[in-house]
This record gives structure tokens, C-alpha cells and sequence, in this order.
């Protein structure tokens, strides 16, 4: 998320956060054992929150779509920064398109900052479906983008009997 200084901060601790540090501990080692490589156990780390003594100044909002448009949703099934299951549950929560971004674990799937030369693009279904979205108002179906392949290892080529 960017923007001013501290704005991550300041949506993220707008909700109860747990307050008990052994609470962040136990979740890490849970998630460092289950999933060794990645940045799961990092993120579930006490943030700015857990030592915040500031209280939301109004309560939270309800996530509802009370517009006509859907919006349109990404996620990228293998995304440590934003799971998979939060973007499906998204897109139902809002009734809106989602496209899936499969075998991929990156986090930001499109950017205009790529979009300049053919070779750039780093994720072209994923830009066509924003770009028709956004430029001529048209909404996808529920998609999945096989824009990455992953790479062919030697043990996919020589199988153990």
C-alpha cells in the first residue's frame, strides 16, 4: 500500500487486533512449520497495532456493494501477501468478477508501470480484463489466467517409477 506515511497502518489497526504478543508467537511458529519458504510467518508477526493506545474513531464499515458496477477482483492463488481464499470470498462478498491469477505466487498483477512495451507485460490476461474493464466498461466472467507457466524442473521430466 502506498500513499502518505503511516496510512497502512492507519486502515489496518482501525480493527481489534489481538493484544496478547504469545497469541502473534504461536501463530508464527504455526505458520513458519507449515510453510517454510515465504513471508507467511513474517506477516503474522504483532504489526503497529498490538502497541497502538489510539481507538477507531468511528465503527467499522460494513462491505457491502450498493452500486450498480461490480468491481472487479484479482488474487493470485499463491500470493503470501494476499491469500487466494480472501480474493474469492471478496469477489462473493461483492458479487463481482473474480479473475484468478493460477500457479503464481506474486502480489501485484497489474501495473501500468509494465504496460510499455509488449515485452512488459507481465501478466497480459490479467491486463486485458482490467483494461476492458476500466477503458470500455466491460465486466468479466469469473477468469483464470494461465500467464505464467512455471518452468519445467528436471523431476517433471524424469519421473521416479
Amino acid at each position: 500500500m502506498t500513499g502518505p506515511p503511516h496510512l497502512a497502518e492507519a486502515l489496518l489497526c482501525e480493527a481489534e487486533w489481538p493484544t496478547d504478543p504469545d497469541q502473534y508467537r504461536s501463530d508464527m511458529r504455526e505458520l513458519r512449520d507449515a510453510h517454510p519458504f515465504g513471508t507467511g510467518a513474517g506477516t503474522a508477526g504483532p504489526g503497529v497495532c498490538l502497541y497502538s493506545e489510539s481507538q477507531p474513531t468511528e465503527p467499522l464499515v460494513e462491505l457491502t456493494r450498493e452500486w450498480e458496477t461490480p468491481a472487479l477482483v484479482i488474487a493470485g492463488e499463491f500470493d503470501a501477501s494476499t491469500h487466494y481464499a480472501g480474493g474469492v470470498a471478496m469477489a462473493q462478498r461483492l458479487d463481482s468478477p473474480l479473475v484468478t491469477v493460477v500457479d503464481d505466487g506474486a502480489h501485484i498483477y497489474y501495473n501500468p508501470q509494465f504496460l510499455g512495451d509488449e515485452e512488459d507485460v507481465r501478466h497480459p490476461c490479467v491486463a486485458d480484463a482490467v483494461e476492458s474493464y476500466l477503458l470500455d466498461g466491460r465486466v468479466p466472467e469469473d477468469t483464470a489466467c494461465h500467464d505464467r507457466p512455471r518452468p519445467t524442473a528436471a523431476a517433471d521430466e524424469n519421473p521416479t517409477p
